[in-house]
């Protein structure tokens, strides 16, 4: 269930993000000055974005309590670092250079974080517990941050080494 709720929440937004509203709405995100001299109501995109991002994050939470068959206060308690960590590390995987790309990368970056962090809890020769899950976030959040400058080091390297 929850794969199909993903796969369309990342259709209908890839298919917003290439209309003419999204199109204005991602304009405004990149450089709020030229997009209002083109025109656009940024305000409004500003407001618009809050709400679709605001939508996304309530459809993510009811699906979280369902799955847990309860809801508390205190679950969403770290869940921007957790955000932020999935973001970053999906971006270092897939770099985004479309809509499509980007919306993807931020998948696989939550479907990495989730797994390096039962594969770290999980390996018994690290001898982590469930309190180091900061450590491990903190860890991953450097890789992520870390992973394309080497990466496009590399890359520089080899293609000078060719030439």
């Amino acid at each position: 269930m929850f794969i199909i709720v993903v796969m369309v929440s990342l259709l209908l937004l890839w298919r917003f993000m290439k209309s003419e509203t999204g199109l204005a709405m991602r304009a405004t995100g990149a450089n709020p000055r030229m997009a209002r001299a083109q025109g656009i109501a940024t305000g409004a995109m500003i407001v618009l974005g809050v709400a679709v991002s605001n939508g996304l994050v309530g459809l993510a939470g009811a699906l979280f309590a369902q799955s847990q068959g309860a809801a508390d206060v205190t679950m969403g308690v770290g869940v921007i670092v957790i955000g932020l960590a999935s973001l970053i590390g999906g971006e270092a995987v897939l770099t985004p250079s479309t809509v499509l790309r980007a919306l993807i990368a931020c998948v696989i970056g939550a479907i990495v974080y989730r797994l390096a962090i039962a594969l770290a809890l999980n390996a018994d020769f690290l001898g982590l517990q469930a309190q180091d899950l900061n450590l491990i976030t903190a860890v991953l959040v450097t890789l992520a941050i870390v992973l394309p400058g080497v990466r496009t080091s590399v890359a520089a390297r080899l293609t000078r080494k060719k030439a």
